[in-house]
């Protein structure tokens, strides 16, 4: 994901959450409800929403994307 980001790959704000859901969602997936990795992946995955939210701010609403990934449950 750095690497995409560096390079300037992402072509909207919603990819850019689609990967980031991604990372945290599968370390959730992967490992125990209990564990330091799941709580820890969800608090960052709270902590990316508000980052996104906060620079959303500083976008024109039309360069939000047509989605809001982290927003969504799915």
């Amino acid at each position: 994901m750095r690497e995409k980001l560096e390079k300037r790959l992402y072509k909207t704000l919603d990819a850019v959450q689609m990967d980031i859901k991604l990372i945290f969602c599968n370390a959730m997936a992967y490992n125990p409800s209990d564990s330091v990795y799941y709580e820890e992946a969800k608090r960052m995955l709270s902590e990316a929403k508000k980052i996104v939210d906060s620079y959303k701010l500083k976008l024109a609403e039309s360069d939000w994307g047509d989605s809001d990934p982290l927003s969504n449950n799915d």
